[in-house]
């Protein structure tokens, strides 16, 4: 009889963050403990050195710590690495899949192999897609739909009134 290991091995641990930096830039911080680190969305956290990580990250605060994006817990292929694709997933325990997109770089759910990870993601979980484009929640379902234009008023009935029967 074998016994289980007592921590399980990381779902990829050749995965690494490298370069990327969008969870430090992307969304934006309010953490209530952490007011020094409060950021609007696609703003560059104070501690980030572009190419180089955490300028504090033997010190960063736990929600940071803590977090990993999907791709780097091993979740889609390779050619999903957020900076290639720009933007990343995370995941809810609700049961959502959140896609936070930098809004200077196309829309990754233009990329096949995204739209793909999206439909079998929230097929196989039931879980809803949630959209972050510039720090605001765009349509889930239209990747093309123009950010900040209301949507289109609905079309008028063009079938002429009805006739009064008597005349």
């Amino acid at each position: 009889m074998t016994t289980p290991p007592a921590r399980f091995p990381d779902a990829s641990p050749r995965r690494q963050c490298g370069t990327c930096d969008l969870c430090c830039r992307l969304p934006s911080i309010d953490w209530e403990e952490y007011p020094e680190l409060e950021k609007a969305p696609d703003v560059p956290c104070r501690h980030l050195v572009v190419g180089t990580g955490c300028r504090i990250h033997p010190d960063r605060p736990m929600h940071c710590a803590t977090f990993q994006c999907l791709w780097l817990m091993g979740f889609g292929p390779d050619d999903l690495k957020p900076d290639r694709i720009g933007g990343f997933f995370d995941a809810t325990d609700a049961g959502a899949l959140i896609l936070l997109t930098d809004k200077d770089r196309p829309d990754p759910r233009t990329i096949p192999a995204v739209a793909t990870f999206i439909r079998d993601w929230t097929k196989r979980r039931g879980a809803e897609l949630i959209v972050y484009r510039g720090g605001r929640e765009v349509p889930a379902d239209r990747p093309d739909a123009p950010r900040g234009r209301p949507p289109a008023p609905p079309p008028r009935d063009r079938r002429p009134p009805p006739r009064d029967p008597r005349g």
